[in-house]
């Protein structure tokens, strides 16, 4: 939503340049759809935080409760699942969709990956193949779950995690809470706590470190701070007293 004022606002300086009777019948009607607007955006938002606030449990668009069961992990503001939940995930025990994402190196993919794992380690990669060309849902069909690792979810996975949902929010602005992927999940401990418990559910039964290929790790590092997508948070005015609600701080 744009929530920038009105170019010929009553009052403004070009409004008076033009005092016709016609013109500031216009501007007033104009001005009132647009504080109307703004009034009806933040009752919206008003009630999507106070249903987060009562119920945590509630997914991105505040329409459900997470499917998964959560565990606590480290990174409050986002949602973790255990290998345990995942390997349920794999064989079926869920009847849901769900994309897992691998946001690991290359060659750390190479090196063993979970079965059923998708390589997208740049927020470039991950914008394109999530985002560009994105149809609305005119079915009516449940989104897919996102779950997000990389070797520990400490960093990457959740990094990435966290720049989707911003460009969610953004891309969802004027239907907010809407989300295109409102359901999504980190992978608690990455691979290396995955790959430990559950060996035979990776390709192949190996696990390359990070660390173990210096001179690649310089490459796909340097990769990744190229293959950015710049997304300017916007901010939508909430309140009667003039505050605004930043998207993407609103929570995960």
């Amino acid at each position: 939503m744009d929530d920038s004022m009105l170019e010929d606002e009553p009052g403004s300086k070009k409004a008076c340049q033009t005092p016709s009777r016609k013109a500031d019948e216009f501007d007033l009607t104009s001005s009132k759809r647009l504080y109307r607007s703004q009034s009806e955006s933040s009752v919206t938002i008003k009630h999507a935080m106070e249903q987060k606030h009562n119920d945590p449990m509630l997914i991105g668009d505040c329409s459900r409760q997470y499917v998964l069961p959560l565990m606590n992990g480290r990174h409050h503001d986002l949602k973790e699942i255990s290998g345990d939940t995942l390997i349920k995930l794999i064989n079926g025990e869920y009847r849901v969709s769900y994309t897992l994402i691998d946001c690991r190196y290359p060659f750390e993919y190479a090196g063993g990956h979970i079965r059923g794992a998708i390589n997208l380690y740049t927020e470039a990669q991950v914008h394109k193949q999530f985002f560009e060309n994105k149809q609305p849902n005119s079915l009516g069909l449940e989104p897919e779950i996102l779950i997000f690792h990389c070797e520990f979810s400490v960093e990457r996975g959740p990094r990435m995690c966290r720049s989707f949902r911003d460009w969610d929010r953004n891309a969802n602005l004027d239907k907010f809470p809407s989300l295109y992927y409102p359901e999504m999940y980190v992978l608690y401990r990455g691979y290396k706590g995955f790959y430990e418990n559950h060996p035979s559910y990776c390709i192949p039964e190996k696990y390359m470190k990070m660390l173990d290929d210096s001179e690649q790790l310089r490459f796909y590092k340097s990769k990744c701070k190229t293959e950015v997508v710049k997304s300017k948070s916007k901010s939508v005015p909430t309140l009667k007293t003039g505050r605004s609600f930043t998207i993407k701080k609103f929570v995960i």
